[in-house]
């Protein structure tokens, strides 16, 4: 049953690979910010967020753009992480691309749990409230940002042309790695999600000051 649901991971069709990774990568998050409400103190990342220390312009395109290369970043890493697969005997495999992308869920949850936004004015509301103002997709731009980032993880899962199992290493020629015109849709749909948070987050950021 695991190893069929790791499967789905990098399975051939792009559908199967994006419904698995959305209930997987949901579920985390929702899981991590819900456990670190209660077991970490408060505000733990505000300072260690590297956000704190990142000034956008006050012009609300300038500050859109700012914010969307920013977080392009971590998006680069994941796309480098994806040509890279750890294999199974079996012949499944699975993009080191998604380690990277638990890892922002995870820290993402950790945020929203323990209230370590860089810049906010509100008082930190209770966990109920924490959770459901995460679908506030009108104000709240978390969302458009993590599901962009899964879009374009989950697009690049079967780009990999090294796989190891740790014993043995599998080359494939990189010539040979195609995308489908699904795969590129995705990729251009997850990055229109990602710069339309960008855009809810500039916006809150300019206008909240």
């Amino acid at each position: 049953m695991i190893l069929r649901y790791k499967k789905m991971f990098s399975d051939k069709r792009i559908y199967i690979r994006i419904l698995v990774s959305l209930i997987t990568f949901l579920l985390l998050f929702f899981s991590v910010a819900s456990v670190s409400y209660f077991l970490l103190p408060e505000g733990i990342l505000k300072e260690t967020n590297p956000l704190s220390n990142f000034s956008t312009s006050t012009d609300l395109i300038e500050s859109t753009i700012q914010i969307f290369l920013y977080n392009s970043i971590s998006v680069i890493v994941m796309s480098f992480a994806s040509l890279f697969a750890f294999s199974n005997r079996n012949d499944s495999f699975l993009s080191y691309g998604y380690l990277g992308l638990s890892t922002q869920f995870l820290i993402n949850g950790i945020i929203l749990g323990t209230w370590s936004f860089s810049v906010t004015n509100q008082a930190a509301p209770s966990l109920t409230m924490r959770l459901l103002r995460t679908f506030d997709l009108f104000h709240r731009s978390g969302l458009w940002e993590m599901i962009g980032q899964l879009l374009i993880v989950a697009a690049l899962a079967r780009i990999s042309f090294i796989r190891s199992n740790r014993k043995e290493i599998e080359n494939t020629p990189f010539k040979e790695i195609r995308l489908s015109k699904a795969e590129c849709l995705t990729i251009v749909s997850g990055l229109v999600l990602m710069f339309l948070g960008a855009f809810i987050e500039s916006y809150a950021i300019i206008y909240d000051r």
